[in-house]
């Protein structure tokens, strides 16, 4: 599962930075940027419920949390008192200048899901990346923040990394193509 969200996340990223990269040379001065952030959390499976797909996972500071499973995950069965839950979150963001072409779509989504196969211990990994074309509505040099207005009218706020190059040259009104992905996979380990 692991290397599955991997592979998808080096994926969509490397298609975020081709897109970076394949501006025209006048649009060199605009910035280009990209953040991303990886969570692992781990827990120990405490209780379950088979007959109403509940499980109850203890965290490592001792807090509980009882989830309800989907009847799509599969293995529920396997699952023990004692097992392992290691959760691996990746959220990045991709934002660069863009002509006001019209050439990429106003709003874009790309998502997959892998579960793990019948008779393992349970396991997903999903993938869910939206490309929309937005309008910077305002920005703040001193505190690298940018307001985007998307294409259904809702603003999006953003702090740019202090690596954005030519940020100062970023203006309200400018087009811009923003790139959000979530991917999260999610295994049991047996406890040991």
């Amino acid at each position: 599962m692991k290397k599955l969200l991997s592979v998808l996340a080096t994926g969509l990223l490397f298609v975020s930075s081709v897109a970076v990269s394949a501006e025209s040379a006048s649009d060199i001065e605009k910035p280009g940027a990209m953040a991303s952030e990886l969570i692992t959390l781990t827990a120990t499976v405490e209780a379950i419920d088979l007959a109403k797909r509940l499980v109850t996972l203890k965290g490592p500071e001792g807090n509980t949390v009882t989830l309800k499973v989907d009847e799509q995950a599969r293995n529920l069965s396997q699952v023990k008192v004692g097992d392992q839950v290691q959760a691996d979150y990746l959220q990045s963001v991709a934002l660069y200048a863009q002509k006001p072409d019209g050439s990429l779509p106003a709003a874009a989504e790309i998502a997959a899901v892998e579960r793990a196969p019948a008779g393992e211990k349970p396991g997903i990994a999903a993938i869910d990346s939206t490309m929309i074309t937005a309008t910077v509505e305002s920005i703040d040099l001193e505190k690298r923040t940018v307001a985007l207005k998307g294409p259904e009218g809702n603003t999006l706020n953003l702090r740019l990394d202090e690596r954005t190059p030519n940020m100062e040259n970023l203006k309200a009104g400018d087009q811009v193509v923003a790139r959000y992905t979530q991917a999260i996979a999610i295994s049991v380990n047996p406890s040991k």
